[in-house]
């Protein structure tokens, strides 16, 4: 599943945490950009993410 949202604006970023921790919960392998670092490239991570 991919969810895309903008940052800090209501209710998009409560709505998408409340997911990702009720996934994680479930078992479920789960990656959200907010755990990205600064100058990653986000093609690259993504990418990685995907293809597991």
């Amino acid at each position: 599943m991919f969810y895309q949202c903008k940052h800090n604006v209501a209710p998009d970023e409560p709505w998408v945490q409340r997911l990702h921790q009720t996934l994680l919960e479930a078992g479920h392998d789960v990656f959200i950009d907010t755990t990205m670092l600064v100058g990653e490239s986000w093609v690259e991570r993504i990418q990685q993410e995907v293809s597991g």
